[in-house]
């Protein structure tokens, strides 16, 4: 039995990721990036592992959600503080017009 699993590619070293934990568990698998059209990737991709073994099925399917969580949070993370940043020169830009 294979497990399959989509992912979001255009996440930073997502996919070098996945490969290093295929590589640790000795497991090889499948890519199949996805297109819109023939040079328009849609920035997802299917990852076919071939193994029964439901434990590392989890396992691989955990390491890839906490992957998504961890970037998504980390997006969030760096767009607050560009917005902080935003504050602070307007502020400071403020403080000028204000003298």
């Amino acid at each position: 039995m294979s497990f399959g699993r989509k992912y979001n590619t255009r996440l930073p070293q997502l996919t070098e990721r996945i490969h290093d934990f295929l590589r640790t568990k000795h497991l090889t698998g499948l890519v199949e990036h996805e297109f819109q059209n023939v040079n328009e990737p849609t920035g997802w991709a299917t990852l076919m592992v071939d193994t029964a073994d439901p434990q590392l099925q989890n396992e691989l399917d955990g390491f890839i959600s906490n992957l998504e969580r961890i970037a998504v949070r980390q997006s969030e993370i760096d767009t607050l503080n560009k917005v902080q940043i935003a504050i602070r020169l307007l502020g400071e830009e403020m403080t000028k017009f204000g003298k």
